[in-house]
């Protein structure tokens, strides 16, 4: 790489790394006008961790020769992403802030992507594909405590400022008359138009029982009317289903992509955790400079959010038994059979200290949702698998049913929840409930296959 003598003012204020004291942030808190800025000036954490974004992109930017406009706008792009997914309280029923729960937990890990992003730029090779940037910022973002970050792979790859996302419009006249008029025959479906890049539009349509997602993108012309369709990105006949996402943006030089996860599993499975990520550089008649990253993390399950309103002893005693009862769970063939098991399936796996409850008919009212009291704080989409069985624990408290199964909160997959309950009459009332996470541990195994430039 060309080291460049002399930065310019301009490239550094556009950054917005104006050198600061070593104390705060990049930037003047006394100017600090927006709530992300607010934040970071608030937080010595955050503010250390924005000094040495600044420091890794003063350095790469010196290596970037010829690349420095680019460097400068991916960074631009970076900042206002950034503030676009953490600005407020995250949003827990949103593809974009999950895993994130406060603002500051957000901020945190978006500049610890960012460090891993510019780290791969200064330590890698001489102009980096963006999937050898890709796979390197996985591998390198952690956190203060040497974990994994949580998030899906294509989550870090836009906060990691590597993939930035298109907005959605909405199928207008004026789209329909750019269009081919076989893109948006279809009826039924909610249809939506992504502009990405300057040269590329998406056509996605939604519908189905599964609320799968099926895709087309076309290349514009100079006039901005829409030629042929290019091939399917995956050149895959289906459309993207439940443990599949799907994207259409730009990477940090402004070049249209595609680009999509694939995970192996919702289920709370015990064992590792497998995800692909797919990314497809937009030609103008076909897909290239294309990567499949397969990344594999060993998994663990812990304790997630959840309320109890039993006494002390027993709600710390449920907190504790929680993990293991989701493990065992998730080791179980019960738990590799699926959400629906045949008569002579697996059997539901033996609970330490629970035993099963004979059930005659339909059961008691209230053990077939997440159990809903003050205090528990989930929104959005809520499933509490009823397959498994009803169980019976004898605390300090008496008895209490109990149910363990894998469920989906939200944008989240791969839980179990725990679901506790006292009898009163013909009733159950919910006394405690928890999300009991698969989460990621140690270091990913990350394998990188990689394809052809784009026309």
């Amino acid at each position: 790489m060309t080291r460049l003598p002399i930065l310019s003012a301009a490239a550094l204020f556009l950054s917005g790394i104006a050198q600061a004291a070593t104390s705060g942030p990049s930037f003047d808190c006394a100017a600090a006008k927006t709530s992300t800025e607010r934040a970071i000036c608030a937080d010595p954490k955050l503010a250390a961790q924005d000094r040495e974004v600044a420091r890794l992109y003063r350095q790469v930017l010196t290596q970037a020769g010829p690349d420095v406009a680019a460097l400068a706008g991916e960074q631009r792009r970076w900042l206002a992403t950034r503030d676009h997914l953490c600005q407020g309280p995250a949003k827990p029923t949103s593809p974009l802030t999950v895993g994130w729960s406060t603002e500051a937990e957000c901020l945190s890990q978006t500049m610890i992507l960012r460090q891993a992003a510019l780290t791969a730029l200064s330590e890698g090779e001489d102009n980096p594909s963006l999937c050898h940037r890709a796979s390197t910022t996985l591998t390198l973002a952690r956190t203060a405590d040497d974990a994994p970050l949580q998030i899906p792979l294509d989550r870090q790859m836009i906060a990691a400022g590597l993939v930035f996302p298109a907005p959605e419009e909405k199928l207008s006249p004026a789209w329909r008359h750019r269009l081919p008029a076989t893109a948006v025959q279809r009826r039924g479906d909610a249809i939506a138009i992504i502009p990405f890049g300057a040269s590329h539009v998406a056509v996605t349509a939604t519908g189905g029982t599964a609320n799968c997602v099926s895709v087309t993108a076309f290349p514009l012309d100079a006039n901005g009317k829409a030629g042929p369709a290019l091939p399917r990105p995956e050149n895959r006949p289906q459309p993207y289903c439940w443990t599949e996402t799907v994207g259409f943006g730009t990477d940090g030089s402004g070049r249209p992509l595609f680009f999509t996860q694939n995970a192996d599993s919702v289920r709370s499975e015990a064992g590792p955790e497998r995800s692909t990520l797919f990314i497809r550089l937009a030609g103008k008649s076909r897909w290239g400079d294309s990567c499949n990253i397969e990344v594999t993390y060993q998994a663990a399950f812990r304790l997630g959010e959840g309320s109890c309103t039993a006494s002390a002893p027993v709600c710390q005693a449920l907190r504790e038994a929680a993990p293991g009862w989701a493990a065992t769970v998730g080791a179980s063939p019960w738990a590799k059979a699926g959400p629906f098991h045949p008569a002579g399936g697996p059997a539901y796996p033996a609970l330490s200290n629970l035993t099963p409850q004979e059930m005659d008919g339909a059961g008691p009212e209230g053990t077939y949702d997440v159990p809903d009291f003050p205090g528990w704080h989930y929104r959005g989409f809520l499933a509490f698998e009823m397959s498994s069985p009803l169980m019976t624990w004898q605390s300090q408290d008496g008895p209490l049913t109990v149910r363990v199964a894998p469920g989906t909160l939200g944008w989240r997959v791969g839980a179990m929840i725990l679901g506790v309950w006292r009898q009163q009459g013909d009733s159950l009332i919910p006394v405690a409930g928890y999300v009991i996470d698969r989460v990621r541990i140690g270091h990913p195994s990350i394998k990188t296959v990689s394809a052809v430039q784009a026309d």
